[in-house]
């Protein structure tokens, strides 16, 4: 995005105010704040040294806090295949394969966004079809939901599940008739094996996917949001980027609710922080079961 002076007016447009349905044509901000709201400011004497930008009638709406993200993993999906806009078997294979191909030897196939029930309609889905367009490489892909994944052999073998793996609960295995493994894992519990296995991604690779998720975010006018990632690691990495001036959003974080113990002995609590990230809670991820789906879903 282009810089703005620290005093900039913005006119000839159309701001919704939220205030008791106002509509103003223009608006001056010093130095991050909102100075005035009003009708006509790019003409008044007060406001002679700001930088004024014509709008042509465009509307300014208060920025949207997006109250419910996994704002970290989201700015992820960058570095992962998408499947989100395949709906046949075939187009998914041959884009997990062009993927594959591209990737270093020992990196990992990792994607989302597939719909299971789509593809299912047209072949069946499991780790021996996977191995065939994966080129030796584990692969570990989300399902549109991400209540499940679909792995491939040499993902189960580095997770160790096998025959004798015995399902956990609030997950489940998928299994060939002979109990081995078919590669699709049902919820965290069963598919956590495999996950925690996953190579975390470079410093390099998290800011480039976090600047991509940030852009995002500005084009859709999201300048706020909270953010229940399940890793005790993102705090530290949104709060290296805050003391950076390189947060870029604010951020209201919620921690795993299995670290509230070690929360307390540093005596953090709700509301610790800054205007730009700050503590507004913790968040216990559970299971409960889902008959007709015949496997967990998981809720917070």
């Amino acid at each position: 995005m282009t810089s703005l002076k620290n005093k900039f007016l913005l006119y000839n447009t159309k701001i919704y105010t939220q205030a008791n349905n106002v509509v103003a044509s223009s608006i001056a901000v010093n130095k991050n704040r909102i100075v005035a709201v009003g009708n006509m400011l790019h003409q008044d004497s007060d406001f002679k040294n700001y930088h004024k930008i014509n709008l042509k009638g465009k509307t300014v709406v208060p920025g949207f806090t997006d109250s419910h993200t996994h704002f970290y993993y989201y700015a992820l999906s960058f570095s992962r295949l998408s499947l989100s806009e395949n709906d046949s078997l075939d187009s998914c294979l041959k884009k997990i394969s062009d993927f594959s191909k591209k990737l270093k030897k020992n990196e990992w196939v990792l994607g989302e966004g597939f719909s299971p029930e789509l593809l299912r309609k047209t072949g069946k889905i499991d780790c021996h079809l996977l191995d065939k367009y994966t080129c030796g490489k584990p692969a570990f892909i989300y399902s549109k939901d991400q209540h499940s994944v679909w792995v491939n052999s040499p993902a189960l073998k580095i997770g160790g599940l096998s025959k004798n793996s015995p399902d956990v609960d609030g997950g489940r295995i998928g299994r060939f008739k002979n109990g081995e493994p078919d590669g699709n894992l049902f919820e965290k519990p069963a598919y956590y094996r495999v996950y925690e296995r996953i190579p975390s991604p470079t410093e390099k690779t998290k800011i480039e996917c976090y600047r991509r998720a940030l852009e995002n975010a500005y084009q859709k006018g999201v300048t706020a949001l909270h953010s229940f990632d399940d890793d005790p690691g993102v705090y530290d990495f949104f709060n290296n980027l805050n003391q950076k001036n390189r947060l870029g959003l604010r951020i209201n974080y919620y921690f795993p609710a299995r670290m509230l113990p070690d929360l307390l002995e540093k005596k953090i609590c709700y509301g610790h922080g800054d205007n730009f990230l700050r503590l507004a809670g913790t968040v216990a991820h559970v299971s409960i079961s889902v008959t007709h789906h015949d496997q967990g879903r998981e809720r917070e």
